[in-house]
């Protein structure tokens, strides 16, 4: 919480507002302070808030729209040994490159095509969801395109498979930030068939965020896409707060800076 603390006089106690209430709370070493908590806002505000975001909900385009702007464009990770590339409406693959001694990008040594697009198996309007019991990424609303009929997993012998989870994130400076990896974007496509480049430097705005395996050989990659920032229900709400103004009762009056504004939720 942030206290800012506001001129009061030390044992007075602050005026109580229509429709406030005030609360007697201990503090460390047997301290009291006298606090007014602002009544709520009213319903018809709730209300009117309510409608306002239905609106724009109705009038935002489609998600399916606003993460076309990946068309064409390819996204990096590198976890470790592999680097995860992700060509959107293409496929999704994970390789590792060796360093040829040149100062080139140098060959690839070991690759797997972890699934391919399916045009027909991706719906027009795909719905949002969430998955509030994953990483903190994957907490937030997303729209899922299935990658399937990767090379086959020698471990369960069926194909790998990718969910791909499209979610606002602005990736800016911090493009595939996380632990243990770095992310880039190349757009124009990839090599899946020739060494090609090496994964390109963070990109000014889409990155793949992050790369799970929830079971063997099944793979969930989340991907950023900033336009889908635009979308009021990948926004990210913030709860409303309320000011508590709080002063010491029967302190000294160099005490009374411990009275201040509090933000709670």
């Amino acid at each position: 919480m942030d206290v800012d603390a506001p001129p009061l006089v030390a044992g007075q106690e602050p005026p109580l507002p229509p429709g406030a209430r005030r609360l007697t709370l201990p503090g460390p070493g047997g301290r009291r302070f006298s606090c007014v908590v602002p009544p709520p806002p009213p319903a018809d505000a709730a209300e009117a808030a309510e409608a306002a975001a239905a609106a724009a909900l109705a009038a935002a385009p489609s998600p399916a729209a606003l993460i076309s702007s990946l068309d064409g464009t390819c996204l990096y990770r590198m976890e470790d040994w592999w680097t995860y590339e992700f060509c959107a409406g293409k496929h999704a693959r994970q390789f590792h490159r060796e360093a040829d001694g040149s100062g080139g990008p140098g060959a690839v040594v070991a690759e797997y095509l972890l699934g391919a697009a399916d045009e027909g198996a991706h719906p027009p309007d795909p719905a949002v969801r969430a998955d509030p019991s994953g990483p903190p990424e994957e907490g937030l609303a997303y729209i899922a395109q299935e990658y399937g009929g990767g090379q086959a997993c020698d471990l369960t012998g069926t194909a790998r498979g990718v969910e791909v989870r499209f979610v606002c994130a602005d990736a800016g400076g911090g493009g595939g930030a996380g632990a243990g990896g770095d992310g880039g974007r190349l757009a124009g496509g990839s090599h899946l068939d020739g060494p090609g480049p090496a994964p390109p430097p963070v990109g000014p705005r889409d990155a793949l965020l992050a790369i799970r395996e929830p079971s063997t050989c099944r793979y969930t990659f989340t991907v950023g896409v900033a336009d889908l920032c635009a979308h009021p229900a990948f926004k990210i709400s913030t709860p409303p707060t309320l000011a508590v103004r709080c002063v010491e009762v029967g302190g000294e009056e160099e005490e009374a800076e411990s009275g201040g504004v509090v933000e709670g939720a």
